[in-house]
């Protein structure tokens, strides 16, 4: 289907009679842009998409024309943006380096088995990288982050999602006594909410609310069902559920018939 060639991620593979040839693909909506020289960010940030495409044009077996051709291309990547790097000898250290370890018999050293320790630090020039120098005398690495970026100066292009159709935890009331029911829910509320009146309208005792409502031949108001906290992880999620119902038992001193049935 793909003829002699196909493009897979950012290669180019193509196949001939001497066997697979390789290539860097990029899309043609590849812009070309990475962070400006002139950006007020940490210069490993500025350094980091050119050390990954070195990394790349060494560690793929690229034919001579494709390896000078994307050797050109990075060159001109980093002049574009402004970023003054001797692409040349980082490709010549990658080389060496690659070359020298598959010359040696010896064993690679074992990698450390403790954890680097990250400290997420605002960037603020020769303050932050002097602050820095005094964190690695604790054993913390620092990870810097801009003071303003693009997306907090521009508004969202989506649509904002209604509060119904979040998930998180909520809360039930019974409009005829001070019976409430606390859960969780990782669907929308609206959906979850939605589940407890059809358990209700059809007799069904799949929920405790729903159970509640028949046994005392109560009503379900819509109305009295609200959302608590929105939260998307489940044990954030669960953490908040039993917090919100240790709080309402502390509060009224009721007593728990199940998980998240509280009759007061």
């Amino acid at each position: 289907m793909g003829g002699e060639s196909v493009n897979f991620l950012d290669l180019c593979i193509r196949l001939s009679p001497q066997g697979f040839s390789y290539s860097i693909f990029r899309k043609p909506t590849n812009t070309d842009l990475y962070i400006d020289s002139s950006s007020y960010c940490h210069p490993r940030h500025k350094e980091a998409p050119y050390c990954s495409m070195v990394h790349r044009l060494t560690s793929i077996p690229l034919g001579e024309g494709a390896f000078k051709e994307e050797l050109g291309k990075i060159k001109t990547l980093a002049q574009r943006n402004g970023v003054h790097l001797d692409i040349d000898g980082m490709v010549r250290r990658k080389l060496t380096a690659k070359s020298l370890s598959q010359l040696t018999s010896l064993c690679k050293p074992e990698k450390s088995s403790d954890r680097k320790k990250w400290i997420r630090l605002l960037y603020l020039g020769r303050f932050t990288t002097g602050l820095n120098r005094m964190l690695k005398g604790y054993k913390l690495r620092a990870g810097y982050y801009k003071v303003r970026i693009l997306g907090s100066i521009l508004p969202t292009s989506k649509d904002p999602i209604p509060l119904l159709g979040k998930s998180g935890v909520y809360r039930l009331s019974c409009p005829n006594c001070s019976a409430l029911y606390i859960g969780e829910t990782s669907r929308a509320f609206s959906i979850r909410f939605n589940e407890h009146e059809t358990s209700y309208r059809k007799g069904k005792r799949d929920s405790s609310f729903a159970e509640h409502l028949l046994d005392s031949n109560h009503l379900f108001n819509s109305d009295l069902c609200q959302p608590i906290h929105i939260e998307g992880n489940y044990r954030r999620r669960r953490a908040l559920e039993d917090l919100e119902i240790y709080r309402h038992k502390e509060q009224y001193g009721s007593s728990v018939t199940n998980r998240s049935m509280n009759v007061v």
